[in-house]
């Protein structure tokens, strides 16, 4: 696989105006329930842009954007069916000539793959602090279900 097929969306930046214009699309994003809130769905999305002034592939590079859902052009598709996970909406996001102002740049601009690591760095430690949780939420359960139980009328502890 071609490696912008992995990105399945473009950028053009327009200097004059200091904008940005992403076209494509994102295969699934995972959307929060904000049915429920007031709150509006923001996407970060990773997006192939070109350096200026650099020719080829050598000018290739990563911008990640935080995209508003209810900015003019941004396209919600129909929600996947997922066994479980049901407090999420998985769904294809459509991007047509969705003009972005550079402050929705995170980090900066053609340096999105530095931000991406920073982020899974990040992310990875939230993980790993979720699984010790869960698994200390377990022993609690086991251990009180011990106690409380028996099995042949012999407690379980």
């Amino acid at each position: 696989m071609a490696e912008h097929e992995h990105f399945n969306n473009t950028d053009e930046y327009i200097a004059e105006t200091n904008e940005w214009f992403l076209s494509g699309q994102k295969a699934c994003a995972v959307v929060g329930p904000f049915a429920t809130t007031n709150a509006t769905p923001l996407f970060l999305v990773s997006a192939q842009t070109s350096r200026p002034n650099v020719k080829g592939d050598a000018g290739r590079s990563t911008t990640i954007f935080l995209v508003d859902s209810n900015t003019t052009g941004v396209k919600l598709g129909e929600q996947h069916l997922t066994i479980g996970c049901r407090g999420l909406e998985i769904r294809r996001v459509e991007f047509d000539q969705v003009r972005l102002p550079a402050s929705c740049i995170i980090g900066a601009a053609n340096e999105g793959n530095e931000v991406a690591e920073v982020l899974l760095r990040s992310n990875r430690l939230r993980i790993a602090m979720l699984g010790l949780g869960m698994a200390k939420q377990l022993i609690n359960n086991l251990t009180s279900y011990c106690i409380d139980n028996q099995q042949c009328n012999v407690p379980l502890k």
